[in-house]
């Protein structure tokens, strides 16, 4: 399933109208801004910063009416099945004695239903069989209806010995009662074809040259042609009108109409081979094509190239496509155009980079794996240069988005992304990993989907271990590079392209965008360190090493697969393709090294079981809207009697009712939110808003916050904290894979519900998406993070999609959770290119979707309290009314065809089940780790580290600062002092948050040697010092190794740092003070005049219980220089020397010694 999101290169411009033709209930019309009456807090999950070479969808690359044992992809315009992968387990032994052909005719006959052919044995003859390297049986067959040629039918199996694993090609449904008797021949057809190419070119058909030349006989066949999906019988004809051209013309073989014609002649126009410089600077030879006088930036000469599905250039299909952006914004409606020569020969070297990176990325997944195009399934490969950032100035970032890469021209940080071939890798590799292990965006596992995606970016571009090398600037990046799989530390952690190598470098970061997901463009250099020791070991090298990752990326990663997985993976990949020997070793040792350790013995990859609710134990009620009254009523379900609870006031979208029953919200067709206490036994509507701006409400599900929507075209869901009374209001976007990089084309949501946690809203939205030919519009689902349980406020806003690759035609919406499992999820979906109605659902623990029924209207399904039933609205004669179907144990499939009606008689819409009891909700429980102190220590100690977590989950460690590493469960000290700080953290799941601690300890500086003579303390050489006098210290830290003896008693030092730690007291020293003039009072001996020397200030410290009054300062020879009452003195512009200072207290008089230098 491709999505529209961003593929803005589709020749239909009619997709505006796919959305709003079955959709148009849920259009807003108010495209005003609203009038609201509180003050929100705005969130956005959009973050802005430079490139970290980025979020992806829950689901991806599933068709929306796929089965359970089969996933099957569609043709985005005729709706044809065009691929279908097998999910089923092995043929038994019976099924393994076929050949190859009588499987791939079983395996048809299974699937007939998809195929909507009627007797595949009868319908396709095999015409080809091919077996490769592998062992796999590629079987073609054309299809026919009666002996007759389908055109454009072709499919092709693909079996191993166990089983047919997929099909792809084109197949249409079987005709109903087609005539195969033409009432035009053959020679009246070649006539009348040759008749309409008279038209527009000449016909000479007496030969050439005296008859040297013979033109080829025209030819004649009869097939069945799908006239806008409709099959015709009709003739296939070569005609050739002179010596020069050829066509092929498709004649309707009942009518004599022309259906369709094309010039098969080989002419200039075509695919050529040219050159042009890059933004490095060195000439690229691509293929480009011709159409007119125009070249454009278009290859169609990649195998994964489909010559009967494309219309060039405006939508090829299997082509290496360049896009100008035409510096449109990032966040706005974006322009696109053709990259255009007239030559063929001028190009932008923005344009030939690009170009070049797509073609070499393709190149490179194709011959090394066997991959058909990123999706595997022949899809374009698109580039879109010139991107401007929000504020249409230079984007410093690159990003792949699902659809296509896109590039901008740097700013700050870089240069222009094209010319970064590695970058490019990176970016377009996130289209495989998509396709493959779908790993999710957040943590461990979104720092391993980083990972993958910068170890086969540096493949793709070989020549180094780094990434972006070629478009960094050094002034901001000075290691060179944006980051390194053999150094990951780069240039230290004050470079901007610093990742941790190691476990003890790793980085716990909270799972919030702000954060970056958990760290996973952060922590993701751990792992790329361990595959560049895996790939440099003895007996590996980058082209073994690349086979491993790729099997295991494939084979053995999962959606949430952590390092640990990795590490067990990555070993069991190299054990099947190299077997137990030096290779494993050293996929062993690479984990090793970076402490990725192994699991205790016996255990297996981390598996999580799939979440299921308890059903809610109270009576089952029903809330249902009836339109004629414009009322709502409640009753048991099941029973006869409804009373109403909101009478007359209307309801804009279906009612939203809390987890326990006691609660309803709603939207009245006044536009104001009202409440309903569902527990009164006379319950009545009380308005909760007064301005009429609102279109629908969600209650989560512990009734705690109000998310609602407005009537206007504004972008935003609005949340209300009903317990503290704070509101926030969220901005829709659409996400990408690059930090700081999302998009905008969001409208509106319309539907929405929280799921069980309480953190994330399920929404739909209408998005709108400029193009090369006009607007595409859409509807699909997200996932909103709208409260956060760590911080208990609201979330960061960041956003994900359920599905990523909607068809053009396709449309999901209003979603609806199941009642005991909080993975799966019901929604409607609209086909827009048949005009037709479903209602699906999914699994998205399992990845499972299935059609449930087909329905005539927007569905608003609901399940009953125990999911074994589904409600929705259908259309009937009478108006709308709720229909049922019972559902199977995996609540995403039923036995029925056909729902039946909940009531009788009358209308009736939005039906929605609660229970009045109390369960647990499967919300996450706030954990927190107590983590024993540690002591001050010494170079080389290695010191125990002591952390539990409440949750009983393992806990890990890092070192946040300071000269350290991690080995295990004990911290090892290094030899440079200073403060070290140990985090321990866990990084929770589905039932706990993550939580972190810390300690800290000092790693103390040694202790100094002090001499004097007799006015001066010397002390030996370090960076910071502390000085003493009786034991307590004199001033701060200082950078003086010297110290005026300005006072009587006994002085000392310690070594210090920066962050704080001190070494032990220097050896003593006893000095009496030559007093300047008289006695000084002896609560005055421990008066300080500090920093001594100084050389731009000096401050007064007076002693407890006394009172500064006035300073004199006078030099050597008695004379006053400056009386002052301030404390602090300039004294900046004396001359260098030795001064005396008289301090007046309330005490009396003290004099001391300063030197100025």
């Amino acid at each position: 399933m491709k999505r529209i999101l961003h593929f803005v290169f589709i020749v239909l411009i009619t997709s505006g109208a796919f959305a709003q033709s079955g959709f148009d209930a849920k259009t807003k019309k108010n495209k005003a801004a609203p009038q609201l009456e509180h003050v929100f807090q705005e969130i956005s999950g959009q973050q802005s910063g430079n490139t970290n070479l980025r979020k992806k969808a829950i689901q991806s690359g599933v068709e929306l009416r796929s089965s359970i044992d089969y996933k099957t992809y569609r043709d985005s315009e005729s709706g044809s099945v065009i691929f279908i992968e097998n999910n089923k387990t092995g043929l038994s032994v019976r099924q393994q004695r076929k050949t190859a052909t009588a499987q791939a005719y079983d395996f048809l006959e299974e699937v007939k239903g998809q195929l909507k052919v009627t007797n595949p044995k009868n319908e396709f003859s095999a015409i080809s069989n091919n077996t490769d390297e592998q062992g796999l049986s590629h079987l073609k067959f054309q299809q026919e209806y009666n002996g007759v040629k389908i055109y454009g039918a072709e499919i092709v199996t693909h079996a191993d010995d166990k089983k047919v694993k997929t099909l792809n090609g084109k197949v249409f449904p079987t005709p109903n009662n087609l005539s195969l008797k033409p009432k035009i021949d053959k020679k009246e057809a070649i006539i009348l074809g040759l008749k309409e190419l008279a038209k527009i070119s000449i016909i000479q058909k007496d030969g050439f040259e005296n008859g040297f030349f013979e033109i080829a006989q025209d030819q004649a066949d009869l097939v069945i042609y799908h006239k806008e999906e409709i099959p015709v019988l009709a003739y296939e004809m070569t005609l050739k009108p002179n010596l020069l051209e050829r066509w092929v013309v498709f004649m309707d073989a009942q009518t004599g109409e022309i259906i369709d014609k094309y010039n098969h002649t080989c002419t200039l126009d075509g695919v050529f081979q040219t050159s042009a410089k890059d933004l490095n600077g060195f000439t690229r030879s691509f293929n480009i094509i011709q159409s007119g006088s125009s070249y454009f930036m278009l290859d169609p000469s990649k195998p994964m190239f489909d010559n009967g599905q494309s219309k060039l250039p405006d939508a090829p299909v299997g082509a290496v496509w360049t896009i100008d952006a035409l510096d449109s914004r990032i966040s706005g409606e974006m322009e696109f155009a053709h990259v255009t020569s007239n030559d063929g020969t001028t190009w932008s070297p923005t344009a030939v980079s690009a170009h070049n990176n797509a073609s070499i990325c393709y190149d490179f997944y194709r011959t090394k794996f066997d991959r058909n195009s990123l999706n595997g399934k022949g899809g374009n490969i698109i580039s879109v240069i010139n991107i401007t950032d929000e504020d249409g100035k230079g984007m410093d970032n690159a990003y792949w988005n699902g659809e296509f890469m896109g590039y901008g021209n740097g700013a700050q940080g870089f240069k222009p992304l094209a010319g970064a071939l590695d970058v490019a890798g990176h970016e377009m590799t996130h289209g495989v990993i998509e396709n493959t292990a779908r790993l999710e965006y957040r943590n461990q596992s979104g720092a391993l989907n980083e990972s993958f995606a910068d170890i086969f970016g540096a493949l793709i571009d070989r020549d180094d271990w780094t990434l972006g090398e070629d478009v960094v600037k050094s002034n901001v990046f000075p290691s060179g590079a944006l980051r390194s799989l053999e150094n990951p530390n780069q240039g230290g952690q004050n470079d901007p392209g610093y990742q941790p190598k190691n476990m003890s470098q790793y980085v716990y970061l909270r799972d919030t965008p702000s954060e970056d997901n958990g760290g996973v463009h952060i922590n993701s250099g751990i792992p790329n360190h361990a595959f560049y020791l895996f790939a440099t070991a003895n007996g590996m090298n980058k082209d073994k090493a690349e086979k491993v990752y790729y099997h295991t990326l494939s084979n053995y990663i999962t959606r949430t697969s952590k390092f640990v997985d990795l590490r067990l993976a990555v070993i069991q990949g190299t054990k099947d393709l190299y077997g137990e020997g030096l290779e494993s070793a050293a996929a062993a040792s690479a984990f090793d090294q970076v402490g990725i350790a192994a699991p205790g013995s016996g255990q297996q990859v981390p598996t999580t079981e799939e979440e299921i609710i308890e059903v809610n134990p109270g009576e089952q009620f029903l809330i249902v809207y009836e339109p004629e009254g414009k009322s709502i009523y409640r009753g048991a379900a099941g029973g006869e009697n409804y009373d109403v609870v909101a009478e007359g006031l209307g309801c804009q979208r279906k009612p939203s009712i809390s987890d326990d029953g006691t609660a309803m919200y709603f939207v009245a067709a006044d536009g104001n939110i009202y409440y309903v206490d569902l527990t009164a036994s006379a319950a009545t509507a009380q308005p909760l808003s007064s301005n009429g701006a609102w279109s629908n409400v969600a209650i989560s599900k512990n009734g705690t916050l109000l998310a609602a929507l407005t009537s206007s075209e504004d972008g935003k869901i609005y949340v209300f904290n009903l317990e503290t009374d704070q509101q926030a209001s969220f901005e829709l976007f659409n996400p990408t894979y690059t930090q700081g990089v999302s998009t905008g084309e969001v409208l509106y949501a319309d539907a929405l519900e929280w799921d069980y946690s309480g953190e994330y809203l399920v929404y739909d939205a209408f998005n709108r998406v400029s193009s090369l030919f006009g607007d595409l519009e859409y509807w699909d689902v997200g996932l909103l993070k709208a409260w956060d349980l760590n911080t208990n406020d609201f979330g960061d806003g960041d956003i994900e999609k359920i599905f990523s690759d909607l068809d053009d035609g396709d449309n999901i919406g209003n979603p609806a959770l199941s009642k005991t499992n909080p993975n799966i999820i019901a929604f409607d979906y609209l086909d827009a290119r048949e005009d037709k109605f479903y209602i699906l659902g999914v699994n998205l623990y399992s990845g499972d979707l299935n059609l449930l029924i087909e329905n005539n209207a927007i569905g608003y399904p609901d399940f009953t309290i125990d999911d074994k039933i589904l409600a929705y609205t259908a259309e009937e004669a009478v108006g709308e009314v709720v229909k049922l179907i019972p559902l199977n144990d995996d609540k995403i499939s039923t036995t029925v065809n056909a729902g039946t009606r909940l009531f009788d008689e009358g209308q009736d819409k939005w039906a929605v089940f609660y229970a009045q009891g109390q369960r647990k909700l499967p919300t996450k429980e706030a954990q927190t780790i107590q983590f024993s102190n540690l002591a001050d220590q010494s170079a080389g100690a290695v010191v125990n580290l002591n952390a539990v977590a409440s949750s009983g989950f393992g806990v890990q460690y890092s070192v946040i600062s300071g000269d350290a590493v991690i080995q295990g469960n004990t911290v090892v000290v290094g030899n440079t002092p200073g403060l070290i700080t140990v985090q321990a953290f866990q990084v929770g799941g589905s039932d706990f948050t993550s939580a972190s601690a810390e300690q800290s300890f000092c790693l103390n500086p040694q202790a100094l040697s002090i001499t004097s003579d007799g006015e001066t303390v010397f002390a030996s050489n370090s960076g910071l010092y502390q000085w003493y006098v009786n034991g307590n210290p004199i001033g701060g830290q200082t950078t003086n190794s010297q110290r005026v003896v300005d006072r009587n008693g006994t002085y000392s030092v310690k070594a210090a740092t920066a962050d704080g730690c001190l070494s032990d007291f220097s050896n003593e020293i006893q000095l009496q003070l030559q007093r300047v003039l008289g006695t000084e009072p002896s609560e005055l001996e421990a008066l300080s005049v500090y920093p001594n020397p100084a050389q731009n200030e000096i401050k007064i410290s007076v002693p407890k219980g006394s009172r500064f009054v006035s300073a004199e300062i006078r030099n050597t020879s008695g004379k006053s220089i400056l009386s002052t009452d301030k404390e602090v003195i300039n004294i900046g512009h004396f001359n260098a020397g030795v001064y005396i200072i008289k301090v007046t207290t309330d005490k009396g008089d003290a004099y001391r010694k300063v030197v100025k230098q």
